[in-house]
Parts: C-alpha cells; sequence; structure tokens
C-alpha cells in the first residue's frame, strides 16, 4: 500500500481516526451518564427534604426557620441573631406566622436548614448566617448556609414564594415561579433549586439567590414528564422565573411540551418543587 505524504498508509490513519471517534464516544457517553445520575439524584434529595420538613412540623408544631422556641432548645447565636454564623447548637428564632419568609427581619429561610440540622432531620450544619451582614435580602450560599446538590453547581433554598404579586413572564418582580393568583393560594411554600445567581436585577450587587439555570428545557420537561403534570406552570414541579435579562426563559406558553423551551440550546431552566409543609 502506498505511503501518504506524511509518511502513513491509508490504514493506519483510517485506524487513527477510528480510535480518536471511539475515545471521544467514550468520553461523551461517559458525561451523559454523570449527568443523568445527577438529575436522578435531584429527585432523591427533594423528598429527603420533604420528609425532614414535614417531620420536623410533626414534632415541634412548627415549620423550620418559622420555629419561634428554637432558642429555648438549642440556645441563641446573639442578641443580633441574625447576623452571626450558629456555633455548637446556638441558633436564631422565627416569628412564629407559620411562613418560612425571605425577610430581613428574621432571614427564616436561611434558618430553617440550621433548625432541620439541629433537630437531627438532616445529616448536614449550616451556619444559619447571612453572609453580606444583612444588606440582601435572601443571600444564600450553597454549603454555607444552604445545601448543595449533587447536581454539578447546584443549591437548594427553601421558603414561600413572593409576596403575592402576580407571576409575569419576562418581568422582574415579587413572584418567582408561575402562581395564578385566581386559581392559586398565594404564599406557597417551594423546596426551589437553582444555581448561584449574583446579579439578580432586583436584589443589591452580590447578593445570591439559587436562580442561575441548572436544566435545559428538554431536562425540566422530562423531570415534569416523569414526576408531576408536565406543565412549566402548573402542579409540584414548576419552572423558577429568573428574575435577571442575562439567561433566556425556560418558559413558552405557546410549546407543546408543557410550556417548557425544550427547543432552547444550553442550560435555560431552574426549579421549584412547591410543598405543602
Amino acid at each position: 500500500m502506498k505511503k501518504s505524504s506524511q509518511g502513513f498508509t491509508l490504514l493506519e490513519v483510517t485506524m487513527t481516526i477510528t480510535v480518536i471517534a471511539l475515545v471521544v464516544a467514550g468520553i461523551l457517553t461517559t458525561r451523559s451518564i454523570i449527568r443523568t445520575s445527577q438529575i436522578q439524584a435531584v429527585m432523591g434529595e427533594y423528598q429527603n427534604y420533604l420528609s425532614a420538613i414535614k417531620n420536623f412540623k410533626g414534632k415541634y408544631r412548627a415549620l423550620p426557620g418559622d420555629f419561634a422556641g428554637a432558642t429555648a432548645l438549642w440556645g441563641e447565636v446573639s442578641s443580633n441573631c441574625k447576623f452571626g454564623a450558629g456555633t455548637g447548637t446556638k441558633t436564631c428564632n422565627g416569628d412564629g406566622d407559620s411562613l418560612i419568609e425571605f425577610d430581613v427581619s428574621n432571614y427564616e429561610h436561611i434558618e430553617a436548614w440550621r433548625h432541620l440540622a439541629l433537630s437531627g432531620f438532616i445529616k448536614q450544619n449550616f451556619t444559619g448566617d447571612v453572609v453580606a451582614g444583612g444588606a440582601c435580602n435572601i443571600d444564600i450560599r450553597g454549603g454555607d448556609n444552604v445545601p448543595l446538590s449533587k447536581l454539578k453547581g447546584a443549591m437548594w433554598n427553601l421558603g414561600v414564594d413572593g409576596s403575592g404579586t402576580a407571576y409575569t413572564t419576562g418581568a422582574p418582580g415579587n413572584q418567582y415561579f408561575p402562581i395564578n393568583t385566581c386559581t392559586n393560594a398565594l404564599h406557597k411554600h417551594a423546596l426551589w433549586l437553582g444555581g448561584s445567581l449574583q446579579d439578580d436585577d432586583a436584589q443589591a450587587a452580590g447578593c445570591a439567590h439559587s436562580q442561575i439555570p441548572i436544566f435545559t428545557g428538554e431536562e425540566a420537561y422530562e423531570i415534569d414528564v416523569k414526576f408531576d403534570d408536565k406543565r412549566a406552570g402548573g402542579g409540584k414541579i414548576r419552572n423558577q422565573y429568573n428574575n435577571t435579562a442575562t439567561y433566556e426563559t425556560c418558559e413558552d406558553s405557546a410549546s407543546t411540551s408543557g410550556g417548557y423551551r425544550v427547543s432552547a440550546t444550553g442550560v435555560n431552566c431552574s426549579l421549584v418543587f412547591v410543598i405543602d409543609p
């Protein structure tokens, strides 16, 4: 067989290309398997946290974070409770109004995870502290005051939805997932899952939510199909509104795939898991 101009036979070139193709295919397959495993882990995490919240409520007759008797059991961080990291078992009280709120008075959404850990219903521990010293309304940090997910880059948040402002696709506001004010009760609690967002249009610079998209529209749709009602704007699993102009929205009301924008390239969805604790 004749040599090519570089000194390789046609057979050698063909074999090299075949080996490279097999290696690339193997890498892509491995990545796909890892990604699938991480997405499957999300539902296990959701079930574990949901169970922990329900068990906490059953034991203490209160919601984690909102529990007004927490410091009587575990001790108080300081007189200025919200702006100090918990050490030992020290924590902060909630206001006892049956809502796990995102607000600058109690930061119940952050303290909720510490209460769950102190009660033994989850095995992790968290600071219960707002990182930015009170400058932010939400300000969560994965692995510090809220749990990281096994899904790479994602973290969990817990709390009630916005102040009752009607949800509007594509416009910043207080409502972060679809709720129809005519048909849905306001102040729904949810477990929120997304990447760390520090450029929220409605927050001060450096404040963090869990709103960065972490799923493709197709992945989000498949989760909803498998575990809920396959609708982005209804049921227990809903798309989370990314409150910034930087990211393409997850929702497309004209989509035949439950309102999910499955045709988008790359990740464009973060999700909320509506709960009734």
